[in-house]
């Protein structure tokens, strides 16, 4: 078994397998790659990044944003998609709206309120949770909003959305 100094760093015992070994440095890479992208902190707003557990704020995502939620972050107030953009493993307290023109790909999140879709945008959501007053609202063609996989326990209708497997 490796001991572990203060500092995270690992020192191998002589009699470990060449698979501890892999898995010790599996170990330190993580954790240096984690140290370098430093996630934004709790109470600021929406942004391209890594999102860690806490509150933070709505906002806009410009093109090409990138977000990743560990620990399920709550994100409150609206957020506004403009451009192509990612968003992982995030909760939704408050509206989103994706413009025209933008594409948005939603991937184990949790919505409480109206994703909002201007006619031209397209979205994907896959194995999310539509809860509490959670829905799409697609002013386009329903081949736009694709919903696959995922749960709806809200009561709130869709409209224009293609589901595909998504439970009820």
């Amino acid at each position: 078994m490796p001991v572990t100094t203060g500092q995270n760093i690992e020192i191998a015992d002589p009699t470990m397998t060449d698979i501890g070994l892999q898995n010790m440095r599996a170990r330190q890479q993580l954790f240096q790659v984690v140290q370098t992208l430093a996630p934004l902190p709790p109470g600021s707003g929406i942004a391209p990044g890594i999102l860690a557990p806490g509150n933070y704020k709505g906002g806009a995502l410009p093109a090409g944003a990138q977000v990743y939620g560990y620990g399920f972050p709550l994100v409150q107030g609206a957020v506004q998609v403009q451009g192509d953009a990612t968003l992982t493993g995030c909760v939704f307290a408050g509206p989103i709206a994706v413009a025209a023109g933008s594409s948005a790909i939603f991937d184990g999140c949790s919505f409480s309120d109206t994703v909002s879709m201007a006619a031209g945008a397209t979205a994907c959501f896959m194995g999310c949770r539509f809860k509490d007053a959670g829905c799409v609202s697609n002013l386009g063609a329903a081949v736009n909003a694709q919903i696959v996989g995922g749960l709806k326990t809200s009561s709130a209708p869709d409209s224009s959305v293609t589901i595909t497997g998504r439970q009820p």
